[in-house]
Protein backbone atom coordinates (compact mmCIF):
# COMPACT_ATOMS: atom_id res chain seq x y z
CA UNK A 1 0.00 0.00 0.00
CA UNK A 2 1.35 3.41 -0.97
CA UNK A 3 1.72 6.25 1.47
CA UNK A 4 -0.75 9.12 1.43
CA UNK A 5 1.78 11.57 -0.02
CA UNK A 6 2.58 9.24 -2.91
CA UNK A 7 -1.10 8.60 -3.70
CA UNK A 8 -1.96 12.27 -3.99
CA UNK A 9 1.13 12.89 -6.16
CA UNK A 10 0.10 10.08 -8.51
CA UNK A 11 -3.45 11.44 -8.74
CA UNK A 12 -2.16 14.93 -9.59
CA UNK A 13 0.08 13.59 -12.36
CA UNK A 14 -2.77 11.59 -13.90
CA UNK A 15 -5.09 14.60 -13.88
CA UNK A 16 -2.57 16.91 -15.57
CA UNK A 17 -2.18 14.87 -18.76
CA UNK A 18 0.26 15.68 -21.55
CA UNK A 19 1.51 19.25 -21.79
CA UNK A 20 2.57 19.22 -25.44
CA UNK A 21 0.74 18.29 -28.60
CA UNK A 22 0.61 14.55 -29.35
CA UNK A 23 1.32 15.04 -33.06
CA UNK A 24 4.74 13.99 -34.30
CA UNK A 25 7.33 16.80 -34.31
CA UNK A 26 4.91 19.37 -32.85
CA UNK A 27 6.17 21.50 -29.97
CA UNK A 28 2.95 23.49 -29.43
CA UNK A 29 0.97 23.39 -26.21
CA UNK A 30 -1.95 20.94 -26.07
CA UNK A 31 -5.37 22.60 -26.10
CA UNK A 32 -7.98 19.91 -26.87
CA UNK A 33 -7.69 16.15 -26.35
CA UNK A 34 -3.90 16.44 -26.19
CA UNK A 35 -3.54 18.24 -29.53
CA UNK A 36 -2.83 21.85 -30.46
CA UNK A 37 -5.68 23.54 -32.32
CA UNK A 38 -4.16 22.89 -35.76
CA UNK A 39 -3.62 19.17 -35.16
CA UNK A 40 -6.95 18.83 -33.32
CA UNK A 41 -8.72 19.81 -36.53
CA UNK A 42 -6.75 17.14 -38.43
CA UNK A 43 -7.53 14.58 -35.73
CA UNK A 44 -11.26 15.31 -35.92
CA UNK A 45 -11.14 14.99 -39.71
CA UNK A 46 -9.51 11.56 -39.40
CA UNK A 47 -6.17 12.62 -40.84
CA UNK A 48 -4.29 11.87 -37.57
CA UNK A 49 -4.76 9.01 -35.13
CA UNK A 50 -5.64 9.53 -31.49
CA UNK A 51 -2.06 8.94 -30.40
CA UNK A 52 -0.78 11.59 -32.82
CA UNK A 53 0.75 9.25 -35.39
CA UNK A 54 0.00 9.26 -39.10
CA UNK A 55 -2.16 6.44 -40.51
CA UNK A 56 -1.00 4.30 -43.42
CA UNK A 57 -3.11 6.29 -45.90
CA UNK A 58 -2.08 9.68 -44.50
CA UNK A 59 -1.34 11.25 -47.89
CA UNK A 60 -4.73 10.38 -49.34
CA UNK A 61 -6.59 11.62 -46.25
CA UNK A 62 -4.59 14.84 -46.16
CA UNK A 63 -5.33 15.52 -49.83
CA UNK A 64 -9.05 14.96 -49.26
CA UNK A 65 -9.00 17.28 -46.24
CA UNK A 66 -7.20 20.01 -48.21
CA UNK A 67 -9.75 19.78 -51.04
CA UNK A 68 -12.58 20.09 -48.53
CA UNK A 69 -10.93 23.15 -46.94
CA UNK A 70 -10.49 24.78 -50.36
CA UNK A 71 -14.18 24.20 -51.14
CA UNK A 72 -15.18 25.82 -47.85
CA UNK A 73 -13.03 28.87 -48.58
CA UNK A 74 -14.47 29.36 -52.07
Amino acid sequence: MAKKGQESNQNNQAAEGPKGCKAEDCKSKAKKFGFCLEHYELFMAGVLRGDGTKPVDYGRKLDQWKKKQAQKAA
